[in-house]
């Protein structure tokens, strides 16, 4: 898992900087490059498309990691979606920000599309920028963005799924620690589940100790509140680099009005998400 990535670059500065960031993961061995030529909006030729794309590669080539580019044409994310499936991949990597900001707020990222309509696993990669003058730039990831990751967990079978996956691929994602966390949403009478902090507690803390079997670090934390607001904080406070979740879950009210968590998590979130895509299995609740 994770070992085969599909990398979307649309040849911005953000993407440029998201690709860049991906040479600190050392789990990656297979990646394959796609660029959606957008008839409506791109000047380029595809001779130059591809002239651009084998010069990404060659960053990866140089380092050991075989790469594949590929050229389409027509909606972005339907293109993205499509070359998952015909190249096996098993994640799927694309910055958070594309060339129009204005487009992704009105209608829709391609991110968030890919999370929504996806798959396969998707890494959302968050960049920090800094303005010089009236213009941003935007800086690579200097360190592994698996190197100590927020696992956000709500109890449901898929997400119990998801951790079982995070687990299966966790020390070839070259991660250092894990932060287990629970958030109690502010708007419910009682806990999710029913399930008072302690036993919250209890069950992250048995997690942890799966965690630390492996030799890597764990800490476990419930708190209440707005999910995304409260998981923010709390990569603040712990330094992480990524924010894990499964795709799927039960789901408060307001997020079945406004979109699940994960997506939620992948327009506001302040790192980079890893939104892990399981299937309705049977699993233990956890």
């Amino acid at each position: 898992m994770f070992g085969r990535v599909l990398f979307c670059d649309d040849f911005s500065e953000y993407s440029r900087a998201s690709l860049d960031s991906l040479q600190n993961n050392p789990v990656i061995k297979q990646l394959i490059i796609i660029h959606v030529i957008d008839e409506k909006e791109d000047t380029l030729e595809e001779k130059s498309v591809a002239e651009i794309l084998q010069e990404r590669a060659k960053m990866f080539e140089d380092n050991g990691v075989q790469v594949v580019t590929l050229i389409d044409h027509g909606p972005a994310a339907e293109k993205i979606l499509a070359a998952s499936e015909q190249q096996g991949v098993s994640l799927i990597a694309i910055g958070a920000r594309g060339k129009s900001l204005i487009r992704d707020i009105v209608l829709g990222s391609v991110s968030s599309d890919i999370i929504r309509y996806g798959k396969r696993s998707a890494l959302v990669i968050r960049l920090k920028n800094a303005e010089i003058g009236n213009v941003l730039s935007y800086e690579p990831l200097k360190e592994n963005i698996f190197r100590k990751i927020i696992f956000a967990t709500d109890f449901s079978r898929y997400a119990a799924k998801a951790f079982d996956c995070l687990l299966g691929n966790i020390k070839a994602m070259g991660t250092e620690e894990v932060i287990l966390t629970h958030i109690q949403n502010k708007w419910d009478s009682a806990p999710r589940h029913g399930l008072a902090q302690i036993e919250s507690e209890n069950i992250l803390t048995g997690k942890a100790m799966r965690v630390k079997e492996l030799g890597i670090k764990s800490k476990v934390f419930v708190r209440s509140g707005a999910p995304v607001a409260e998981i923010n904080k709390l990569a603040d406070e712990e330094q992480a680099t990524c924010v894990v979740v499964g795709a799927k879950g039960k789901g408060y009210l307001q997020e079945v009005l406004l979109g699940s968590v994960a997506e939620d998590l992948v327009r506001n979130s302040n790192l980079s998400v890893l939104v892990i895509k399981v299937d309705c299995v049977r699993s233990k609740k956890g």
